[in-house]
């Protein structure tokens, strides 16, 4: 009967394992591509690669504020973006940022960033 138990509890286990990485590849596959937000006068380009590579650029008018890229993955519903390289000091290279990822369409995703604001990002048109 312990055996039985045993087995139950793992099953239980590993398929809770099988759905978290099922969803995280799901939202995953979602977020590759290019986006942007919007914020006062400035916008912030985001190209999220299926490589799990990303470069960011914020904007204000044709003036760049501010770049940065690095790797990016999904791990239990959130959003983690690691700095390997940045334009400004203070942002710190090797830096892990994270973000809870609430919902994710084909045409825009939502998330509560590290200061516990929530930003929508919106799914760049290309041309056809």
């Amino acid at each position: 009967m312990g055996y039985l138990k045993a087995t139950i509890v793992l099953l239980c286990i590993t398929g809770g394992f099988e759905q978290a990485k099922t969803r995280n590849e799901m939202l995953r596959q979602k977020l590759v591509g290019d986006w942007y937000v919007e914020s006062n006068s400035k916008r912030t380009l985001l190209t999220a690669g299926e490589d799990g590579k990303f470069v960011s650029r914020t904007l204000s008018g044709d003036k760049e504020l501010w770049s940065c890229s690095g790797d990016w993955q999904v791990n239990n519903g959130r959003l983690e973006g690691t700095y390997r390289r940045a334009s400004v000091a203070s942002v710190p290279i090797g830096k892990l940022d994270v973000s809870t990822i609430l919902e994710v369409t084909d045409s825009y995703y939502v998330i509560t960033n590290r200061n516990g604001a929530r930003v929508i990002y919106h799914r760049l048109k290309t041309a056809q």
